[in-house]
């Protein structure tokens, strides 16, 4: 539980933070997810399966940004789907299910603020540290649950306090389990005796790629000195 305590910190620092700063925004995406691994090492489009996300971001930079983002996926592998013959007669399936807690820090190619009609779009690299749970579960070993995502996407302002995009982000877990494949052997009663049927020493990774909208929090508070001088509102 200390990789989920330690990412609901980075997310409540986040929130806090950018409440008191007045520029933070809330989130949604929805899109496909995919998985790399055993079943599936070189397709990107193999069995996608519908993902989420929800956020929030903290802007306290026209080219920096700090999000925190709870997502959901489901991954699924069929070795039925593969061109090489020693999938096809392994003839493995799995569905699974991923939850993940991540925070990632954005940076904007172009100067780029939520609410602001000088800022039209930006295409932006991103990437971060998160915690993996597969089916629910955790991992035994306790770096094993972390993840590694990072990918790439332009967002882009719309009227009010609106901003969209579209994002693709690639993970690099440090499981081996997001495919079901817990032995890398078969079992004397299986097709193949004993024979190998998985690498052990390869971790599964898994994409996501969406479409979010996000809303720019207004602050209650108006300061008059400032939007005298600047002729804009907290």
């Amino acid at each position: 539980m200390r990789q989920v305590c330690l990412v609901i910190s980075l997310l409540l620092i986040v929130i806090v933070h950018g409440q008191r700063k007045r520029d933070f925004e809330v989130g949604g995406m929805v899109g496909g997810a995919s998985y790399f691994g055993d079943i599936n090492s070189l397709n990107p489009s193999h069995q996608v399966r519908p993902g989420a996300q929800i956020f929030g971001r903290y802007n306290f930079h026209k080219q920096l940004a700090l999000r925190s983002n709870l997502g959901f996926a489901m991954l699924a592998g069929k070795d039925a789907a593969s061109n090489f013959e020693y999938q096809t007669q392994r003839d493995l399936v799995f569905n699974s299910t991923l939850v993940s807690l991540s925070s990632n820090i954005e940076f904007n190619f172009l100067p780029f603020k939520a609410d602001n009609a000088k800022s039209v779009y930006s295409p932006y690299l991103t990437t971060g540290v998160g915690v993996t749970l597969v089916n629910l579960q955790f991992e035994a070993k306790f770096f094993d649950n972390f993840s590694i995502p990072f990918g790439a996407g332009v967002k882009v302002n719309m009227p009010g306090r609106w901003n969209a995009g579209l994002e693709y982000v690639v993970s690099r877990t440090f499981r081996d389990d997001i495919d079901r494949i817990t032995n890398p052997f078969f079992r004397d009663v299986d097709r193949f005796p004993n024979k190998q049927r998985a690498n052990s020493k390869n971790s599964d990774w898994y994409t996501f790629f969406g479409f979010y909208i996000a809303y720019k929090l207004k602050s209650s508070v108006t300061c008059q000195a400032y939007s005298m001088v600047n002729n804009t509102t907290y």
